[in-house]
């Protein structure tokens, strides 16, 4: 087993406001919001003092959005790769790395 993992699942909002409040910190976050996006997962990784950021997206416009709050909080786009799940459909899915 890997002794420096944690893996959280959960409603992001509560589960992030439970961490800031316990005034928790991490290396890094994997975030795969829905389609919707995470409008508020700038604050929450600043608050958490998060060094690395690996986003998924299935759509661009969320990507774009949430992107630019992370890089006005800090952040820097390190990375960037699209990858064809579903190739019978226009569908892709992006990752993308932040750092600060």
């Amino acid at each position: 087993g890997v002794g420096n993992v944690r893996f959280i699942q959960g409603d992001a909002r509560k589960v992030c406001d439970g961490l800031v409040a316990e005034a928790r910190s991490f290396d890094v976050c994997l975030a795969d919001p829905p389609r919707a996006g995470a409008p508020g997962l700038a604050k929450w990784m600043r608050a958490l003092n998060v060094r690395r950021v690996v986003y998924v997206a299935c759509d661009p416009a969320s990507l774009a959005r949430d992107a630019a709050g992370l890089v006005e909080a800090g952040y820097k786009p390190v990375a960037l790769q699209v990858v064809d799940m579903f190739p019978q459909t226009h569908h892709v899915e992006a990752v993308m790395s932040f750092e600060r």
